[in-house]
């Protein structure tokens, strides 16, 4: 046996989809093929190779195993015929024709493999919601848990919160005693004063509505046991509620993004809510023991330019979006169910003939909807969309002085912008609202 037909028995046992060590083997003369009983053989050139990609694209595959058939017969030979003009291969392995030869075979299988017909990853952008993270500096789970302590169901009995570590945290463990069917008359209230210099008191009207400018962001999450339904209240130091939200058994309550000032004094009521009743289904959970414990995170951090600032849910407590070139930005959290946040946009810097383009990227697992009023806060044009979608509202033609019936009142020319939260909740991912005067394009 030459050492060509060595190599050629040898680069059979790799190549096995051609072939077998004990079944078959190719020839050395020509391109003669051998197989197994029954197997198919055929003989490999460049009309057979076009015929069969015409006929079916499937066998495109079988086409490129075929044409690397050749390649590994002749690299081998060509191996083969190093060795015999070089004879220091003996000295290294005496082996050197077969082993060599087998090991390039391989490599270049694995070559020609990555080659194949596969497709490198092809990214295409489409219609999901463009999300903006909220990068906390420090989780306020991670602050020590202090316990709750009775009695405190009163303004004049309220617990109040320690704040520890930078940004300020607090976290709190509570429990709602004598919980029955989501009714209990136990009442836990927590005395919240914010770090910092109290704002002084101005009779400036313009200075007294941009406190919110100076304001801090108090994110409050409660999380209650399985089957405890809780509601939690935002008062302020007058002990009026600023805002009140609650959820079903287990399920998380929380206040995200609340304005308050530096200084302040504001107080958090923690309650039992009433479990909704499914109907045809009664009592939900029935029979469950329901748990009474719960914990309270605290965490007090900055506004972002762009951030909205809660309480923001009526047109008298509307955000007012700041112009930059011929855009303006707001970005907010859909903290509850049905959540609505309130923009105002000021018109008078739009010239004559312009038009306004609104987009409203959204939020996974959201639906939103978002509105257009005018001065008077009467609708002009709303839409909803489906959970996560990107809504828009393009080419609004803006109102002149005179057919804006609240110019006046409002002192110029506006209008309000209302996200809300059709279906769902997201705490950590904020949307992001853009709005753009345009001229027209024909």
């Amino acid at each position: 046996m030459n050492a060509s037909d060595a190599v050629s028995r040898n680069a059979m046992k790799v190549v096995g989809k051609f072939g077998d060590a004990k079944e078959g083997r190719l020839a050395d003369r020509g391109s003669r093929v051998r197989g197994r009983e029954g197997e198919r053989v055929r003989e490999w050139d460049a009309a057979s190779e076009q015929r069969d990609a015409a006929r079916s694209p499937s066998r495109q595959s079988h086409t490129q195993a075929a044409f690397r058939q050749p390649l590994t017969l002749s690299l081998t030979r060509t191996l083969a015929g190093l060795r015999w003009k070089f004879p220091v291969f003996d000295e290294v392995c005496p082996f050197a024709p077969c082993g060599l030869a087998a090991g390039a075979v391989v490599a270049l299988l694995a070559a020609l493999a990555g080659l194949s017909c596969r497709r490198a990853p092809h990214f295409v952008r489409g219609d999901a919601a463009a999300v903006v993270v909220v990068q906390r500096t420090r989780d306020a789970g991670g602050a020590p848990a202090s316990a709750e302590r009775e009695p405190n169901n009163t303004l004049a009995e309220a617990q109040a919160v320690a704040w520890v570590g930078t940004p300020p945290a607090a976290a709190i463990t509570g429990g709602i005693e004598g919980t029955v069917d989501g009714k209990s008359a136990d009442i836990d209230v927590f005395k919240v004063v914010v770090p910092g210099q109290p704002m002084a008191a101005s009779s400036d009207a313009g200075q007294a509505a941009d406190w919110r400018l100076h304001a801090k962001r108090l994110s409050v999450v409660v999380n209650p046991e399985a089957g405890l339904a809780l509601s939690l209240e935002l008062l302020d130091e007058t002990a009026r509620v600023v805002k009140a939200v609650a959820a079903g058994p287990g399920e998380t309550v929380g206040l995200p993004n609340m304005a308050v000032l530096p200084g302040g004094t504001n107080y958090l009521r923690v309650r039992a809510a009433p479990a909704p009743a499914k109907k045809g289904r009664g009592t939900p959970d029935a029979g469950a023991p329901a748990g009474s414990l719960y914990r309270m995170a605290l965490l007090l951090l900055d506004f972002e330019v762009a951030d909205e600032r809660e309480p923001n849910d009526r047109l008298e407590s509307a955000g007012e979006l700041s112009w930059q070139g011929g855009s303006a930005l707001a970005a907010g959290l859909f903290g509850w169910r049905h959540d609505e946040d309130w923009y105002q946009l000021p018109l008078d810097f739009v010239g004559p003939g312009w038009v306004l383009n609104l987009d409203l990227e959204g939020v996974e697992g959201v639906a939103a909807g978002l509105a257009v009023n005018d001065s008077a806060g009467r609708k002009v044009v709303a839409v909803r969309g489906r959970k996560g979608e990107k809504l828009t509202l393009h080419n609004l033609v803006l109102p002149s002085v005179a057919a804006d019936a609240g110019a006046a009142a409002a002192g110029g020319r506006s209008w309000y912008l209302v996200v809300r939260a059709e279906r769902g909740l997201d705490r950590e991912r904020r949307y992001v609202l853009h709005a753009e005067a345009v001229l027209p394009v024909y």
